[in-house]
Protein backbone atom coordinates (compact mmCIF):
# COMPACT_ATOMS: atom_id res chain seq x y z
CA UNK A 1 0.00 0.00 0.00
CA UNK A 2 0.93 3.95 -0.81
CA UNK A 3 0.81 5.03 2.93
CA UNK A 4 3.95 2.28 3.39
CA UNK A 5 5.28 2.27 0.04
CA UNK A 6 8.90 0.91 -0.21
CA UNK A 7 10.55 3.16 -2.93
CA UNK A 8 13.45 0.70 -3.17
CA UNK A 9 15.57 1.17 -6.51
CA UNK A 10 14.78 4.82 -7.49
CA UNK A 11 18.32 6.21 -6.05
CA UNK A 12 18.41 8.52 -8.57
CA UNK A 13 21.34 9.84 -6.66
CA UNK A 14 23.53 7.40 -6.51
CA UNK A 15 27.07 6.60 -7.22
CA UNK A 16 29.27 4.28 -9.29
CA UNK A 17 30.30 1.35 -6.26
CA UNK A 18 33.92 1.58 -5.20
CA UNK A 19 36.45 -0.95 -3.64
CA UNK A 20 37.19 1.28 -1.23
CA UNK A 21 36.19 4.72 0.89
CA UNK A 22 37.06 7.86 -0.88
CA UNK A 23 40.47 8.19 -2.19
CA UNK A 24 41.07 11.56 0.50
CA UNK A 25 39.86 8.98 3.06
CA UNK A 26 43.09 6.48 4.49
CA UNK A 27 42.78 3.04 3.98
CA UNK A 28 42.74 2.08 7.60
CA UNK A 29 39.61 2.86 9.54
CA UNK A 30 40.24 6.05 11.29
CA UNK A 31 38.52 6.21 15.08
CA UNK A 32 37.12 9.26 14.35
CA UNK A 33 35.96 11.80 11.52
CA UNK A 34 36.26 15.69 11.52
CA UNK A 35 32.65 17.33 11.07
CA UNK A 36 31.78 18.64 7.62
CA UNK A 37 32.45 22.13 6.74
CA UNK A 38 29.90 25.12 7.36
CA UNK A 39 27.33 25.97 4.91
CA UNK A 40 28.44 28.60 2.43
CA UNK A 41 27.16 32.02 3.01
CA UNK A 42 25.27 32.38 -0.27
CA UNK A 43 23.28 29.28 0.31
CA UNK A 44 20.13 29.08 2.25
CA UNK A 45 20.17 26.97 5.40
CA UNK A 46 18.31 24.01 4.10
CA UNK A 47 20.85 22.92 1.52
CA UNK A 48 23.62 20.33 2.97
CA UNK A 49 27.21 20.91 2.26
CA UNK A 50 28.67 20.67 -1.12
CA UNK A 51 31.83 21.54 -3.47
CA UNK A 52 29.30 22.60 -6.26
CA UNK A 53 26.60 25.03 -5.29
CA UNK A 54 22.87 24.18 -6.31
CA UNK A 55 20.55 26.75 -7.31
CA UNK A 56 19.93 28.95 -4.55
CA UNK A 57 17.04 30.97 -6.09
CA UNK A 58 14.62 30.89 -9.32
CA UNK A 59 16.05 32.90 -12.34
CA UNK A 60 15.11 36.43 -12.64
CA UNK A 61 13.29 37.96 -15.40
CA UNK A 62 10.10 37.39 -17.43
CA UNK A 63 8.94 33.86 -18.86
CA UNK A 64 8.50 33.02 -23.14
CA UNK A 65 4.52 32.65 -23.86
CA UNK A 66 5.73 30.45 -26.47
CA UNK A 67 8.63 29.07 -24.85
CA UNK A 68 9.07 24.56 -25.35
CA UNK A 69 11.05 23.05 -22.53
CA UNK A 70 12.40 19.60 -23.31
CA UNK A 71 12.55 17.13 -20.37
CA UNK A 72 14.31 13.71 -20.20
CA UNK A 73 12.57 10.47 -19.37
CA UNK A 74 14.45 7.76 -18.21
CA UNK A 75 12.15 5.14 -19.64
CA UNK A 76 9.33 4.73 -22.15
CA UNK A 77 6.19 4.58 -19.93
CA UNK A 78 3.92 2.14 -20.49
CA UNK A 79 0.66 4.13 -20.49
CA UNK A 80 -0.70 7.07 -19.16
CA UNK A 81 -2.80 6.46 -16.41
CA UNK A 82 -1.89 7.27 -13.06
CA UNK A 83 -4.87 5.66 -11.49
CA UNK A 84 -2.99 2.14 -12.33
CA UNK A 85 -0.03 3.67 -9.90
CA UNK A 86 2.12 0.98 -11.20
CA UNK A 87 4.53 3.25 -13.96
CA UNK A 88 5.63 5.94 -11.59
CA UNK A 89 6.69 7.47 -15.19
CA UNK A 90 3.49 7.80 -16.25
CA UNK A 91 2.56 9.18 -12.67
CA UNK A 92 5.40 11.54 -13.14
CA UNK A 93 3.75 12.68 -16.72
CA UNK A 94 0.55 12.97 -15.69
CA UNK A 95 -0.58 13.09 -12.52
CA UNK A 96 -0.97 16.96 -11.45
CA UNK A 97 0.11 18.48 -15.22
CA UNK A 98 -2.79 16.59 -17.32
CA UNK A 99 -5.05 15.10 -14.68
CA UNK A 100 -5.87 16.47 -11.42
CA UNK A 101 -7.08 15.36 -7.87
CA UNK A 102 -9.97 16.57 -5.42
CA UNK A 103 -6.98 17.56 -3.12
CA UNK A 104 -3.28 18.46 -4.47
CA UNK A 105 0.02 18.54 -2.36
CA UNK A 106 2.44 21.44 -3.77
CA UNK A 107 5.24 18.83 -3.69
CA UNK A 108 5.43 14.98 -2.48
CA UNK A 109 4.91 15.27 1.35
CA UNK A 110 3.24 18.45 1.67
CA UNK A 111 -0.15 18.81 3.30
CA UNK A 112 -2.42 18.33 0.74
CA UNK A 113 -5.15 21.39 0.26
CA UNK A 114 -8.49 21.64 -2.08
CA UNK A 115 -7.94 21.46 -5.62
CA UNK A 116 -10.65 20.31 -7.93
CA UNK A 117 -12.92 20.42 -5.03
CA UNK A 118 -13.33 23.98 -3.86
CA UNK A 119 -13.84 23.03 0.07
CA UNK A 120 -13.67 19.47 1.98
CA UNK A 121 -14.74 18.45 5.33
CA UNK A 122 -14.74 15.50 7.88
CA UNK A 123 -16.32 14.04 10.65
CA UNK A 124 -14.63 13.97 14.00
CA UNK A 125 -14.57 10.24 14.15
CA UNK A 126 -12.40 10.90 10.79
CA UNK A 127 -14.97 8.28 9.10
CA UNK A 128 -16.96 10.47 6.68
CA UNK A 129 -15.61 13.13 3.95
CA UNK A 130 -17.48 15.63 2.24
CA UNK A 131 -16.73 17.64 -1.14
CA UNK A 132 -18.04 20.11 -2.87
CA UNK A 133 -16.60 20.27 -6.51
CA UNK A 134 -15.46 23.56 -8.49
CA UNK A 135 -17.39 24.70 -10.68
CA UNK A 136 -16.21 25.89 -14.82
CA UNK A 137 -13.70 22.87 -14.74
CA UNK A 138 -13.79 20.67 -18.32
CA UNK A 139 -12.01 17.59 -19.40
CA UNK A 140 -9.79 18.46 -22.79
CA UNK A 141 -12.53 17.22 -25.16
CA UNK A 142 -14.56 19.70 -24.04
CA UNK A 143 -17.18 18.09 -21.48
CA UNK A 144 -18.06 19.83 -17.83
CA UNK A 145 -16.48 17.89 -14.84
CA UNK A 146 -19.25 16.49 -12.94
CA UNK A 147 -19.58 14.42 -9.66
CA UNK A 148 -20.46 11.62 -11.54
CA UNK A 149 -16.80 12.01 -12.98
CA UNK A 150 -15.11 11.66 -9.38
CA UNK A 151 -17.56 8.42 -8.40
CA UNK A 152 -16.85 7.05 -11.60
CA UNK A 153 -12.72 7.60 -10.62
CA UNK A 154 -13.39 6.15 -7.39
CA UNK A 155 -14.96 2.98 -8.67
CA UNK A 156 -11.99 2.31 -10.76
CA UNK A 157 -9.91 3.11 -7.79
CA UNK A 158 -11.60 0.06 -6.33
CA UNK A 159 -12.06 -2.61 -8.88
CA UNK A 160 -8.19 -2.04 -10.05
CA UNK A 161 -5.46 -3.95 -8.82
CA UNK A 162 -3.07 -1.31 -7.75
CA UNK A 163 -1.85 0.05 -4.62
CA UNK A 164 -4.62 2.55 -4.77
CA UNK A 165 -6.71 0.07 -4.35
CA UNK A 166 -5.29 -0.75 -0.97
CA UNK A 167 -5.51 2.70 0.10
CA UNK A 168 -9.53 2.53 0.31
CA UNK A 169 -9.97 -1.02 0.70
CA UNK A 170 -11.69 -0.06 3.78
CA UNK A 171 -14.31 3.04 1.22
CA UNK A 172 -17.51 1.74 2.58
CA UNK A 173 -19.65 3.68 0.74
CA UNK A 174 -19.77 6.71 -2.28
CA UNK A 175 -22.57 9.20 -2.70
CA UNK A 176 -23.62 11.88 -4.47
CA UNK A 177 -25.67 14.38 -2.40
CA UNK A 178 -26.03 17.19 -4.28
CA UNK A 179 -25.47 18.92 -7.97
CA UNK A 180 -21.59 19.68 -6.75
CA UNK A 181 -21.31 17.57 -3.84
CA UNK A 182 -19.90 13.84 -2.63
CA UNK A 183 -19.98 12.24 0.26
CA UNK A 184 -17.26 9.16 0.93
CA UNK A 185 -17.51 6.89 4.36
CA UNK A 186 -15.07 4.89 5.62
CA UNK A 187 -14.43 1.95 8.22
CA UNK A 188 -11.46 3.28 9.71
CA UNK A 189 -9.68 6.57 10.31
CA UNK A 190 -6.32 6.97 8.84
CA UNK A 191 -4.24 10.24 9.41
CA UNK A 192 -2.80 9.95 5.67
CA UNK A 193 -6.02 9.90 3.95
CA UNK A 194 -6.11 13.46 2.77
CA UNK A 195 -3.24 12.43 0.91
CA UNK A 196 -4.42 9.42 -0.34
CA UNK A 197 -7.28 11.11 -1.99
CA UNK A 198 -4.28 13.45 -3.21
CA UNK A 199 -2.82 10.56 -5.19
CA UNK A 200 -6.40 9.73 -7.12
CA UNK A 201 -6.92 11.32 -10.50
CA UNK A 202 -10.18 12.32 -11.61
CA UNK A 203 -10.68 10.90 -14.74
CA UNK A 204 -13.97 11.36 -17.20
CA UNK A 205 -16.29 8.57 -16.52
CA UNK A 206 -16.98 9.32 -20.21
CA UNK A 207 -13.84 7.80 -21.85
CA UNK A 208 -13.77 4.97 -19.44
CA UNK A 209 -17.34 3.86 -20.06
CA UNK A 210 -17.11 0.04 -20.25
CA UNK A 211 -13.59 -0.25 -19.79
CA UNK A 212 -12.11 -3.77 -18.44
CA UNK A 213 -10.44 -3.27 -15.54
CA UNK A 214 -8.27 -6.39 -16.39
CA UNK A 215 -6.53 -4.67 -19.16
CA UNK A 216 -7.17 -1.17 -18.09
CA UNK A 217 -3.36 -0.16 -19.19
CA UNK A 218 -4.61 -0.97 -22.72
CA UNK A 219 -7.72 1.11 -23.13
CA UNK A 220 -7.68 3.95 -25.11
CA UNK A 221 -8.26 6.69 -22.47
CA UNK A 222 -5.01 5.01 -20.90
CA UNK A 223 -2.91 5.71 -23.69
CA UNK A 224 -4.71 9.10 -24.77
CA UNK A 225 -5.36 10.66 -21.41
CA UNK A 226 -8.23 13.11 -21.14
CA UNK A 227 -7.79 15.21 -18.04
CA UNK A 228 -8.79 18.72 -16.99
CA UNK A 229 -5.04 19.71 -16.09
CA UNK A 230 -2.98 22.60 -17.28
CA UNK A 231 -1.73 20.89 -19.51
CA UNK A 232 -3.20 18.26 -22.13
CA UNK A 233 -1.80 15.96 -24.78
CA UNK A 234 -0.50 16.71 -28.09
CA UNK A 235 0.99 13.45 -29.25
CA UNK A 236 3.00 10.29 -28.35
CA UNK A 237 5.41 8.05 -30.48
CA UNK A 238 7.73 5.84 -29.04
CA UNK A 239 10.07 7.88 -27.83
CA UNK A 240 8.41 11.10 -27.33
CA UNK A 241 5.27 12.29 -25.39
CA UNK A 242 4.66 16.10 -26.35
CA UNK A 243 2.19 18.28 -23.96
CA UNK A 244 0.81 21.28 -24.63
CA UNK A 245 -0.84 24.09 -22.89
CA UNK A 246 -4.81 23.71 -22.39
CA UNK A 247 -6.17 26.93 -23.17
CA UNK A 248 -9.00 26.28 -21.32
CA UNK A 249 -7.74 25.66 -18.25
CA UNK A 250 -9.75 26.56 -14.93
CA UNK A 251 -7.00 27.79 -13.06
CA UNK A 252 -3.27 29.53 -13.73
CA UNK A 253 -1.97 28.58 -17.14
CA UNK A 254 0.92 26.20 -17.90
CA UNK A 255 3.95 27.85 -17.62
CA UNK A 256 5.22 27.02 -21.13
CA UNK A 257 2.76 26.77 -24.18
CA UNK A 258 4.97 22.86 -24.89
CA UNK A 259 6.32 20.75 -22.64
CA UNK A 260 8.04 17.94 -24.98
CA UNK A 261 9.45 14.50 -22.77
CA UNK A 262 11.75 12.62 -24.58
CA UNK A 263 12.71 8.75 -23.41
CA UNK A 264 16.77 8.10 -23.47
CA UNK A 265 18.07 5.86 -21.36
CA UNK A 266 21.36 6.34 -21.49
CA UNK A 267 22.66 8.99 -19.39
CA UNK A 268 25.96 9.61 -21.14
CA UNK A 269 23.98 10.09 -23.94
CA UNK A 270 21.33 12.66 -22.37
CA UNK A 271 23.99 14.59 -20.79
CA UNK A 272 25.51 14.85 -24.35
CA UNK A 273 21.96 16.31 -25.28
CA UNK A 274 21.75 18.45 -22.56
CA UNK A 275 25.34 20.32 -23.13
CA UNK A 276 24.31 20.53 -26.56
CA UNK A 277 21.23 22.34 -26.04
CA UNK A 278 18.51 19.59 -27.29
CA UNK A 279 17.92 19.01 -23.68
CA UNK A 280 16.41 21.42 -21.30
CA UNK A 281 16.11 19.29 -18.05
CA UNK A 282 17.61 16.22 -16.94
CA UNK A 283 16.37 14.70 -14.07
CA UNK A 284 17.24 11.76 -11.14
CA UNK A 285 21.02 11.91 -11.55
CA UNK A 286 24.15 10.05 -9.55
CA UNK A 287 25.63 12.50 -7.54
CA UNK A 288 28.77 12.78 -9.10
CA UNK A 289 27.75 12.48 -12.67
CA UNK A 290 25.43 15.46 -11.57
CA UNK A 291 29.03 17.59 -10.32
CA UNK A 292 30.50 16.93 -13.36
CA UNK A 293 28.66 17.57 -16.25
CA UNK A 294 27.72 21.27 -14.69
CA UNK A 295 31.56 22.05 -14.11
CA UNK A 296 32.95 23.60 -16.79
CA UNK A 297 29.53 24.71 -18.67
CA UNK A 298 28.56 28.24 -17.97
CA UNK A 299 24.38 27.01 -19.76
CA UNK A 300 24.10 24.68 -17.09
CA UNK A 301 22.99 24.69 -13.77
CA UNK A 302 22.92 22.21 -10.67
CA UNK A 303 19.43 22.00 -9.04
CA UNK A 304 17.79 20.15 -5.69
CA UNK A 305 15.01 17.96 -5.50
CA UNK A 306 14.12 17.21 -1.71
CA UNK A 307 12.04 14.03 -1.70
CA UNK A 308 9.89 12.94 1.52
CA UNK A 309 12.16 9.44 1.81
CA UNK A 310 14.84 7.88 4.05
CA UNK A 311 17.03 5.14 4.16
CA UNK A 312 16.83 2.43 6.93
CA UNK A 313 18.33 -0.55 8.55
CA UNK A 314 15.70 -2.81 9.46
CA UNK A 315 16.56 -5.29 12.08
CA UNK A 316 14.54 -8.25 12.63
CA UNK A 317 13.40 -7.73 16.37
CA UNK A 318 12.37 -11.41 17.07
CA UNK A 319 15.84 -12.46 15.93
CA UNK A 320 17.59 -13.22 19.52
CA UNK A 321 20.96 -12.20 18.67
CA UNK A 322 19.28 -8.84 17.65
CA UNK A 323 18.22 -8.05 21.45
CA UNK A 324 17.42 -4.06 22.21
CA UNK A 325 21.00 -3.50 22.94
CA UNK A 326 22.43 -4.73 20.26
CA UNK A 327 20.00 -3.29 18.03
CA UNK A 328 20.93 0.22 19.82
CA UNK A 329 24.48 -0.15 19.47
CA UNK A 330 24.40 -1.49 15.84
CA UNK A 331 22.20 1.91 15.19
CA UNK A 332 24.90 4.11 16.83
CA UNK A 333 27.85 2.12 14.92
CA UNK A 334 26.62 4.09 11.36
CA UNK A 335 28.44 6.75 10.38
CA UNK A 336 25.88 8.74 8.92
CA UNK A 337 28.12 12.36 9.05
CA UNK A 338 30.39 9.94 6.70
CA UNK A 339 27.89 8.84 4.90
CA UNK A 340 25.91 11.51 3.26
CA UNK A 341 30.04 13.13 1.91
CA UNK A 342 31.02 9.86 0.85
CA UNK A 343 27.48 8.07 -0.89
CA UNK A 344 25.93 11.87 -1.83
CA UNK A 345 28.65 14.57 -1.53
CA UNK A 346 26.60 16.10 1.04
CA UNK A 347 23.34 16.42 -1.01
CA UNK A 348 20.79 14.85 1.40
CA UNK A 349 20.80 15.77 5.10
CA UNK A 350 20.89 12.67 8.49
CA UNK A 351 17.58 11.03 9.17
CA UNK A 352 16.55 10.82 13.32
CA UNK A 353 13.10 9.50 12.21
CA UNK A 354 10.08 8.36 10.13
CA UNK A 355 9.09 11.50 10.26
CA UNK A 356 8.94 14.71 7.42
CA UNK A 357 12.21 16.12 7.96
CA UNK A 358 11.93 19.35 9.34
CA UNK A 359 7.94 18.75 9.94
CA UNK A 360 6.48 19.80 13.35
CA UNK A 361 5.54 16.11 13.78
CA UNK A 362 9.67 15.48 13.98
CA UNK A 363 11.02 15.23 17.67
CA UNK A 364 12.98 18.09 18.47
CA UNK A 365 15.74 16.29 20.66
CA UNK A 366 15.80 12.98 19.02
CA UNK A 367 19.48 13.60 17.21
CA UNK A 368 22.14 10.99 16.45
CA UNK A 369 24.95 12.24 18.78
CA UNK A 370 28.60 12.84 17.36
CA UNK A 371 29.23 9.49 15.61
CA UNK A 372 32.95 8.33 17.15
CA UNK A 373 33.61 5.14 15.69
CA UNK A 374 35.84 3.73 19.00
CA UNK A 375 32.89 4.17 20.97
CA UNK A 376 30.81 2.84 18.69
CA UNK A 377 33.14 -0.52 18.66
CA UNK A 378 32.70 -0.13 22.24
CA UNK A 379 29.43 -0.05 22.08
CA UNK A 380 28.79 -2.99 19.93
CA UNK A 381 31.59 -5.49 21.80
CA UNK A 382 29.28 -4.83 24.99
CA UNK A 383 25.80 -5.29 23.59
CA UNK A 384 27.62 -8.96 21.90
CA UNK A 385 29.16 -9.52 24.75
CA UNK A 386 32.66 -9.46 23.28
CA UNK A 387 31.95 -11.80 20.73
CA UNK A 388 31.89 -11.19 17.49
CA UNK A 389 28.46 -12.30 15.95
CA UNK A 390 28.01 -12.85 11.95
CA UNK A 391 24.67 -10.87 10.93
CA UNK A 392 23.61 -10.94 7.50
CA UNK A 393 22.58 -8.04 5.43
CA UNK A 394 20.21 -7.72 2.59
CA UNK A 395 20.75 -5.23 0.04
CA UNK A 396 18.72 -4.75 -3.07
CA UNK A 397 20.43 -6.21 -5.99
CA UNK A 398 21.09 -3.18 -8.48
CA UNK A 399 21.10 -0.12 -6.30
CA UNK A 400 24.41 0.62 -6.34
CA UNK A 401 23.71 3.34 -2.85
CA UNK A 402 22.33 0.39 -1.04
CA UNK A 403 25.60 -1.99 -1.62
CA UNK A 404 28.19 1.28 -1.50
CA UNK A 405 26.37 2.20 1.89
CA UNK A 406 26.32 -1.80 3.13
CA UNK A 407 30.49 -1.80 1.88
CA UNK A 408 31.37 1.30 4.43
CA UNK A 409 29.49 -0.04 7.10
CA UNK A 410 30.71 -3.41 7.25
CA UNK A 411 34.00 -1.83 6.98
CA UNK A 412 33.38 0.26 9.86
CA UNK A 413 32.63 -1.86 12.44
CA UNK A 414 34.94 -4.90 11.22
CA UNK A 415 36.26 -6.57 14.40
CA UNK A 416 33.09 -6.28 16.40
CA UNK A 417 30.61 -7.28 14.04
CA UNK A 418 31.21 -9.48 10.87
CA UNK A 419 28.58 -8.16 8.15
CA UNK A 420 27.49 -10.46 5.74
CA UNK A 421 26.57 -8.56 2.84
CA UNK A 422 23.67 -10.66 0.56
CA UNK A 423 22.56 -9.20 -2.94
CA UNK A 424 19.01 -10.19 -3.54
CA UNK A 425 16.64 -8.88 -5.97
CA UNK A 426 13.75 -6.40 -4.52
CA UNK A 427 10.96 -8.59 -4.75
CA UNK A 428 12.98 -12.06 -3.29
CA UNK A 429 13.98 -9.34 -0.78
CA UNK A 430 10.83 -8.07 0.48
CA UNK A 431 9.44 -11.80 0.71
CA UNK A 432 12.04 -13.02 3.11
CA UNK A 433 11.64 -9.68 4.89
CA UNK A 434 8.13 -10.03 5.52
CA UNK A 435 8.07 -13.46 6.46
CA UNK A 436 10.94 -12.85 8.70
CA UNK A 437 13.18 -14.84 6.94
CA UNK A 438 16.49 -12.35 7.48
CA UNK A 439 18.34 -10.57 10.48
CA UNK A 440 18.81 -6.75 8.84
CA UNK A 441 17.94 -5.33 5.70
CA UNK A 442 18.55 -1.57 3.85
CA UNK A 443 15.55 -0.43 2.58
CA UNK A 444 14.23 3.19 1.78
CA UNK A 445 10.87 4.33 2.45
CA UNK A 446 8.33 7.07 2.13
CA UNK A 447 7.33 9.79 4.21
CA UNK A 448 4.79 12.66 4.33
CA UNK A 449 3.00 15.25 6.58
CA UNK A 450 0.38 12.92 7.83
CA UNK A 451 2.35 9.69 7.13
CA UNK A 452 0.61 6.43 8.51
CA UNK A 453 2.83 4.68 10.67
CA UNK A 454 0.60 2.39 11.88
CA UNK A 455 0.75 -0.48 9.40
CA UNK A 456 5.03 0.07 10.38
CA UNK A 457 5.04 -1.01 13.67
CA UNK A 458 2.31 -2.03 15.05
CA UNK A 459 2.15 -5.30 16.57
CA UNK A 460 -0.72 -6.39 14.49
CA UNK A 461 0.60 -5.66 11.39
CA UNK A 462 3.51 -8.23 11.51
CA UNK A 463 3.97 -10.55 8.13
CA UNK A 464 2.68 -7.28 6.40
CA UNK A 465 4.11 -3.98 6.65
CA UNK A 466 5.68 -4.30 10.06
CA UNK A 467 8.70 -5.55 8.35
CA UNK A 468 11.00 -5.34 11.59
CA UNK A 469 8.12 -7.62 13.12
CA UNK A 470 8.00 -4.97 16.51
CA UNK A 471 5.75 -6.12 19.00
CA UNK A 472 5.99 -3.64 22.13
CA UNK A 473 3.07 -2.29 23.76
CA UNK A 474 4.24 1.08 24.39
CA UNK A 475 4.59 1.81 20.77
CA UNK A 476 1.40 0.08 19.92
CA UNK A 477 -0.75 2.55 22.69
CA UNK A 478 1.38 5.56 20.43
CA UNK A 479 0.41 4.31 16.84
CA UNK A 480 -3.35 3.83 18.16
CA UNK A 481 -3.61 7.36 19.77
CA UNK A 482 -2.35 8.87 16.63
CA UNK A 483 -4.95 6.74 14.48
CA UNK A 484 -8.10 8.50 16.37
CA UNK A 485 -6.74 11.88 17.18
CA UNK A 486 -7.71 14.34 14.42
CA UNK A 487 -6.69 17.17 16.67
CA UNK A 488 -3.46 18.52 15.31
CA UNK A 489 -1.50 19.63 18.67
CA UNK A 490 -2.11 15.85 20.31
CA UNK A 491 -1.02 14.77 16.93
CA UNK A 492 2.37 16.24 17.23
CA UNK A 493 2.69 15.72 20.84
CA UNK A 494 2.11 11.87 20.31
CA UNK A 495 4.25 11.75 17.11
CA UNK A 496 7.41 13.32 19.54
CA UNK A 497 6.67 10.60 21.75
CA UNK A 498 6.45 7.58 19.25
CA UNK A 499 9.65 8.67 17.98
CA UNK A 500 11.61 8.45 21.30
CA UNK A 501 9.92 5.43 21.86
CA UNK A 502 11.00 4.06 18.32
CA UNK A 503 14.87 5.44 18.79
CA UNK A 504 14.16 3.07 22.31
CA UNK A 505 13.63 0.07 21.05
CA UNK A 506 15.42 0.51 17.37
CA UNK A 507 13.70 -1.24 15.22
CA UNK A 508 15.41 0.76 12.54
CA UNK A 509 18.70 2.53 12.09
CA UNK A 510 17.38 5.83 10.92
CA UNK A 511 19.90 6.86 8.33
CA UNK A 512 19.62 9.57 5.39
CA UNK A 513 16.98 11.72 3.78
CA UNK A 514 16.85 11.55 -0.08
CA UNK A 515 17.71 14.43 -1.93
CA UNK A 516 17.69 13.96 -5.82
CA UNK A 517 19.83 16.18 -8.26
CA UNK A 518 19.19 17.64 -11.89
CA UNK A 519 20.18 19.39 -14.12
CA UNK A 520 18.97 22.24 -16.12
CA UNK A 521 19.52 25.05 -18.63
CA UNK A 522 19.81 28.29 -16.53
CA UNK A 523 16.96 30.31 -18.68
CA UNK A 524 14.88 27.55 -17.58
CA UNK A 525 12.85 28.54 -14.40
CA UNK A 526 10.16 26.64 -12.26
CA UNK A 527 12.16 23.30 -11.62
CA UNK A 528 13.49 21.70 -8.07
CA UNK A 529 13.31 23.42 -4.51
CA UNK A 530 13.85 26.94 -5.52
CA UNK A 531 10.24 26.37 -8.01
CA UNK A 532 7.04 27.76 -6.23
CA UNK A 533 5.40 24.19 -6.31
CA UNK A 534 6.60 20.85 -8.43
CA UNK A 535 5.60 19.66 -11.88
CA UNK A 536 6.29 20.36 -15.50
CA UNK A 537 2.90 23.43 -15.59
CA UNK A 538 5.79 25.33 -13.55
CA UNK A 539 8.73 25.08 -16.24
CA UNK A 540 9.02 28.37 -17.88
CA UNK A 541 11.77 29.63 -20.05
CA UNK A 542 13.27 32.79 -19.66
CA UNK A 543 12.42 35.86 -22.35
CA UNK A 544 15.95 36.80 -22.14
CA UNK A 545 18.58 34.33 -21.76
CA UNK A 546 20.86 35.56 -18.85
CA UNK A 547 24.17 36.60 -18.96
Amino acid sequence: MLRWALCVLVFASCIERKSKKAESEPTNVSLSRPKPASLPASLPASLPVSPVAVRSQEPSGSLSEAASIVVRLASEPRHLNPLLAGDTIAVQVALGDVYESLLQRARPGARPTPHLATRNSQSTDGLSWVFELREGVKFHDGTTLSVADVAASFALVQNVVGPLRGEFDDLESVTITGPRTIAFRFSESRPERADAFASVPIVSAKSFQGADVTTLNLHTASQSPNGTGPLQLQRTSVDEIALVRNQSYWGPPAKARRIVYRVIADRTRALNELRSGQLDVVLGLPVDEAVAAVKGDASLELIQRSLPAYTAAVFNTENTKLHREARSALSRSFDRESILQELFRGYAEVAIGPFLRHGNREAPAGVESEFVLKSAVADLRAAFSDATPKLQLLVPRGSRTMERLADIWANDVRGAVDIDVQQVEFGALLARVRSGDFEMALLSFTTSADTDLFSLFHSSEVGRGNLSRLAEPAVDALLETLRRSLAEEERIETSHALQHQLLRFAPYAFLTTDVRLGIVRKDVAGVGDTAPAEGARFYGRLAKAPP
